[in-house]
């Protein structure tokens, strides 16, 4: 009895199901990349890599594939210069994930917990203390950031949103009648898949407001491109080029939060902030005043 055929395509889209989540789809997509990315350093294809475990799986020899797979961890873990950078631990397991999900999925490789647990080493997360950015580095940031992203990390840091939430707004998403200006964010832009609402500050929406005159009610507000991911990912580049720019080089680890992505629970007891996941946000709410000047 021959395996029902799946594709990678067939993959791809049961994934996008299970989540409703481009980002999750697009995340299957990469790990995949990588993989195969792997494979080819290991010096055959991808095909020929999952055959191989195929016929392994059929001679029962799963330590054979498990310890395979433990040199793509090892690979995920390391820099290869021209080929792929060093991903951190949590980036490693999603990866890992998604190729064991798949090779279950679509060839019929099954690996259990047991055998991931018994043959895989993961790299432990580097635990390390946490600051918060300082008035002077988010002044530095937004003083040279241009003006429409400029009121797009005002959003940032007093909403708490995060910055694919943030780049799916549309005009109507604000509330500009209320004071403190109220922002909702449909159910199919945020993580939970839950519309929720946030608020921002009246320095922000100075920013903000100019933006907002030139565009229609359903116009994007921060970015001109209809795919979230790929706006997530040039505001990734962006911020990036600014950061290399300013002499900001080094990821935030020791001193400072990463200023890519920062998850602030202290900050959601504080301000009553259910979602807190930004490219630019304090461990408290910082001066606007001192920030502008």
């Amino acid at each position: 009895m021959s395996l029902e055929l799946f594709t990678d395509e067939d993959y791809f889209s049961r994934m996008f199901r299970k989540s409703e989540s481009k980002r999750t789809e697009h995340s299957a997509r990469v790990s995949l990349k990588i993989f195969d990315i792997f494979c080819k350093h290991q010096g055959t294809t991808i095909n020929e890599m999952i055959e191989m475990y195929q016929k392994l799986s059929k001679e029962s020899d799963i330590r054979s594939i498990c310890l395979s797979l433990d040199k793509f961890v090892n690979f995920l873990d390391q820099d290869h210069e021209g080929i792929s950078k060093r991903k951190s631990p949590k980036t490693i397991k999603t990866y890992f994930g998604f190729v064991k999900s798949y090779l279950r999925i679509c060839h019929g490789v099954k690996v259990s917990i047991d055998d991931v647990k018994d043959y895989i080493q993961f790299p432990k997360p580097r635990k390390v203390p946490r600051k918060a950015i300082p008035i002077k580095v988010l002044k530095l940031i937004c003083n040279n950031a241009s003006p429409q992203r400029r009121a797009l990390y005002y959003t940032l840091i007093s909403s708490g949103m995060r910055l694919g939430e943030a780049l799916s707004l549309t005009k109507k998403n604000f509330h500009t009648n209320e004071n403190p200006v109220r922002i909702t964010i449909d159910a199919e832009n945020t993580k939970t898949k839950e519309s929720r609402e946030t608020f921002i500050t009246s320095e922000a929406f100075e920013k903000v407001q100019p933006i907002l005159e030139s565009k229609g009610d359903d116009e994007f507000v921060f970015t001109e491109y209809k795919d979230n991911i790929q706006a997530v990912i040039n505001e990734d580049q962006v911020f990036g080029d600014l950061r290399v720019r300013l002499g900001l080089t080094e990821r935030y680890i020791e001193q400072y939060f990463d200023a890519k992505h920062i998850n602030l629970e202290e900050l959601a007891v504080k301000y009553g902030l259910k979602e807190q996941r930004t490219i630019l946000l304090p461990c408290k709410q910082p001066d606007f005043n001192e920030v502008s000047n």
